[in-house]
């Protein structure tokens, strides 16, 4: 049962091909796709991806890899093709980064902190009322929100870091992030 001053973030479901980057001493050395795989190659090619950043630990984020194509069916496909091989598309192809993995910050501050490194970070809304979702399906579905996107859906995130560990996860899915898909 939320709390009544939980804070809810409700984000795109971008469609593209999740990743997660790994920057050691402010340098990226991996890109890992879905299958552990090793895509840096890849994946630096990506015009809005930060190769270094201004942060000398190590720190992991994730975030999707998407064309910027407006039909959302294609962006997922495109983006697990152009990782198989990055100089067959002359598609455009964007990083959204959406959480810092090995982070204490709330999801807000997350966004924050990737935004600060320099990372492209997906738009987002804001409600403390769990009755407030359905109006925001309601507009992404009129393309009033997240229309920048190649989007398949909604994603609802409660921001407390601690709420979020409380509600933890199963089977590596975070019970605190919550997808509405058409």
């Amino acid at each position: 049962q939320f709390l009544s001053n939980t804070r809810l973030i409700v984000e795109p479901k971008i469609a593209g091909y999740p990743m997660i980057l790994h920057y050691t001493n402010g340098l990226l050395s991996k890109a890992l796709d879905v299958h552990f795989l090793d895509k840096k190659y890849c994946i630096s090619r990506v015009p809005n991806l930060p190769l270094t950043i201004n942060f000398k630990q190590s720190i992991y984020v994730m975030g999707e890899l998407y064309c910027r194509f407006k039909q959302s069916r294609y962006s997922l496909n495109y983006s697990r093709d152009y990782l198989h091989n990055p100089l067959r598309s002359n598609l455009d192809f964007s990083f959204c980064a959406y959480r810092i993995i090995n982070s204490k910050l709330n999801h807000y501050q997350n966004l924050n902190a990737l935004k600060a490194l320099s990372f492209e970070i997906p738009d987002t809304e804001f409600t403390h009322y769990v009755s407030d979702i359905e109006l925001f399906r309601e507009l992404w579905l009129q393309s009033r929100i997240f229309d920048k996107y190649p989007t398949n859906g909604i994603i609802i995130k409660v921001n407390s870091r601690k709420f979020q560990k409380q509600l933890g996860y199963l089977n590596n899915i975070p019970l605190w992030a919550y997808s509405i898909i058409k």
